[in-house]
């Protein structure tokens, strides 16, 4: 089966037969340590093997030029901005921190949201992973087997490897979409337990009138608890992905259900950190 991923604005593609393994969800401890990688407070990607192995195994195919001669078909460039500034949170302690966003996944669909149902609790189909870690393989993994429109952006404007965006830093990447068509994506806040940032209802690419989105569209993004690993006070939990020993290093929630986080007011409006604009092609 043909692995179609998007990094950066080119559609690239590999064969899912080369070797890249699949971490398991559901792993903790040790063991995830010798298969998963984690994001580090600078968005570097420790035991980054996968991401490297998926880099070489793609070869690119520019897949946009090739479906605008679709009915109906129409390209979109996709833009996050980490707009936040360097050490601009001050932590209780008064350690200073700055926020980055992890590599991440996204769809471009007509069914319901492909990541996390909210009141629910996690699926085990990769979330967990992406939120607790950075790590967006496994989701990624997920969704191409059962969303034709899916891809991951794993590499910063101007970037060679797989790293997080830090402030004044972006992602960019290309989705192609019909009218009725809304785009999801997720990313982790890096400096957190298990929260990360998500399209509860999608963008839809088309008005209903069919009229192509364009512009900001950070407004229809929010912040999320994903409710698998216990909350630890941002930018200095020990549990947290900058600072953890290996992942799924950190207790379990309490509350198991994907929720809206709230526990830190200076979060609540995505648009202070993230901004985020599709444009028509």
């Amino acid at each position: 089966m043909c692995f179609r991923l998007l990094m950066a604005v080119a559609v690239l593609s590999f064969a899912m037969g080369c070797g890249l393994a699949a971490a398991d969800d559901n792993m903790s401890g040790s063991m995830a340590s010798t298969t998963a990688s984690m994001m580090k407070a600078d968005g570097t990607i420790t035991n980054p093997q996968a991401m490297t192995s998926l880099m070489h195994q793609m070869m690119s195919a520019s897949g946009c030029p090739g479906t605008m001669s679709m009915p109906g078909v129409r390209c979109f460039k996709v833009r996050i901005d980490n707009i936040s500034t360097t050490n601009e949170f001050t932590a209780s302690n008064g350690v200073r921190w700055t926020l980055p966003f992890s590599p991440g996944v996204f769809v471009v669909t007509t069914k319901g949201n492909p990541f996390f149902t909210v009141g629910s609790p996690d699926r085990h189909e990769g979330l967990r992973s992406l939120a607790e870690d950075g790590d967006p393989l496994t989701l990624a993994q997920y969704v191409e087997h059962n969303y034709p429109g899916s891809g991951v952006f794993l590499v910063p404007v101007g970037g060679s490897k797989p790293k997080g965006i830090l402030p004044g830093q972006s992602f960019e990447f290309v989705v192609a979409a019909r009218p009725g068509e809304s785009l999801f994506f997720a990313t982790m806040h890096g400096q957190s337990n298990d929260w990360f940032y998500s399209t509860p209802a999608g963008i839809a690419l088309f008005s209903a009138r069919g009229t192509p989105m364009t512009g900001d569209v950070t407004a229809l993004v929010r912040v999320y608890d994903a409710g698998t690993e216990a909350d630890e006070e941002l930018g200095i939990g020990p549990a947290q992905g900058p600072r953890q020993p290996h992942p799924r290093y950190g207790a379990s929630d309490p509350n198991p259900l994907v929720r809206l986080a709230t526990t830190d007011p200076r979060f609540f409006d995505v648009t202070k950190v993230m901004h985020v604009t599709v444009t028509p092609q």
